[in-house]
């Protein structure tokens, strides 16, 4: 099951998308919900930064077994994840991937319990 949310490209958005991705993530990764607030601040703030305030950003939030995948989709260009920003978000996830077509920019992270190892 996924669960979706649109928000306004403000920074008071932010605030509101961690509160949305801890909601999700509480009943069946609690272990992961302050992870999963703290990765989408991050994302949301890149996102707003290329998002007018009267355009939405979508998210969505799809837990599975291993964790939670989280995207937002954001009207802006092509964020390429590198740079300080992204050294922060790459301590947290345990993939990222990033495109774009014509109706904007969607980046899609994997978040799992930080005991994990990636492959």
């Amino acid at each position: 099951m996924s669960y979706e949310h649109s928000l306004p490209g403000v920074l008071a958005s932010i605030r509101k998308a961690q509160e949305w991705i801890q909601f999700v993530a509480s009943p069946t990764h609690p272990d992961l919900a302050r992870d999963a607030g703290e990765v989408i601040g991050e994302l949301m703030a890149i996102a707003i930064r290329r998002t007018p305030e009267n355009v939405m950003v979508r998210l969505k939030a799809t837990p599975s077994l291993e964790g939670l995948t989280v995207e937002i989709r954001d009207p802006g260009l092509l964020y390429m994840p590198d740079g300080p920003e992204w050294a922060k978000l790459s301590t947290r996830v345990w993939t990222a991937r990033c495109s774009r077509d014509e109706t904007g920019h969607l980046i899609e992270v994997e978040i799992r319990s930080r005991q994990a190892v990636p492959p």
